[in-house]
């Protein structure tokens, strides 16, 4: 009869408890005042830029860009006046000393921000948004959710502790094939962001990148679960948010800003995107 054995697998790193998860669309005038608490705090963000003091040094966090701080660290958060930034606050217990590794500003590669939005999705899933007092269930919740949270939350740090390895310890001459597409969505967004006041298609994409619409929507595909020009219309319908937040241009404005070919089809795309109009949805900031 064979033989067989137990292998004990280790825990490098856990969860012990999650405190808040919340995903907040802010204004222009913004500000989190000073604090402290004896847990961590990730915050990422989604879109935009914000401003973020630690004792007297201030930082700034871009979008893609996340932030670790540790327990008991002097912090806050605010807008610089000008931008309407979105961002996901995770706070979580963890006594796993190699956190202290990674605290700080990480900018993020697709594949992690991909663990960004699991960690959302399966909150939404979950628990009762938006956040007030304490995290509660909703009438139904996934099965599981809670714990593929937990999962989702620590492969994410998880990933950040190899990267900082990496960099700290290795010189890559050469990338793997992950690294290669990963290197080539990130050039595809970097064009997707600076024409987000334009109107592109997928023929000037490829020709600015030197490869087919087929291999790029397939990557797209792959890593941001879109082609090139719906995450395209994507990136415009999130700044199109940021401006209404603003509150410095009207909707016919905003549309011609963005390059729509009038109001109505941005009404039409804004709507498609989000489930209201652009005018309900400047309601509902007023309102909030």
């Amino acid at each position: 009869m064979k033989k067989y054995f137990k292998y004990k697998i280790q825990n490098i790193l856990q969860i012990k408890n999650i405190v808040t998860i919340e995903y907040l669309e802010l204004t222009p005038d913004f500000i989190y005042k000073n604090e402290s608490h004896d847990f961590w705090e990730i915050i990422y963000v989604d879109n935009g830029s914000l401003e973020c003091r630690m004792d007297n040094e201030v930082m700034e966090i871009e979008q893609g860009e996340l932030f670790l701080i540790k327990p008991n660290q002097n912090h806050s958060y605010f807008v610089n006046g000008k931008d309407a930034p979105s961002i996901l606050i995770v706070c979580f217990e963890s006594n796993t000393k190699m956190l202290y590794y990674i605290e700080g500003k990480k900018i993020l590669q697709p594949k992690t921000i991909e663990i960004i939005s699991d960690i959302m999705n399966e909150t939404k899933n979950t628990f009762r948004l938006p956040f007030k007092q304490k995290l509660k269930l909703i009438d139904t919740p996934n099965i599981g959710g809670q714990q593929l949270i937990r999962i989702y939350l620590e492969q994410l740090l998880i990933v950040l502790l190899r990267e900082s390895l990496n960099l700290s310890n290795n010189v890559k001459f050469f990338l793997t094939n992950t690294e290669l597409e990963n290197h080539i969505v990130n050039e595809v967004i970097i064009i997707l962001k600076k024409n987000l006041y334009e109107n592109i298609d997928s023929d000037f994409i490829c020709q600015k990148m030197n490869f087919s619409g087929t291999y790029l929507n397939n990557l797209c595909k792959k890593y941001l679960q879109y082609t090139m020009i719906h995450y395209y219309m994507l990136l415009k319908i999130s700044e199109a948010k940021k401006l209404i937040r603003k509150n410095k241009d009207n909707i016919t404005e905003i549309s011609n800003m963005l390059n729509f070919d009038n109001s109505n089809y941005f009404t039409k795309v804004f709507k498609k995107y989000t489930n209201m109009t652009p005018s309900q949805y400047k309601k509902s900031i007023q309102t909030e």
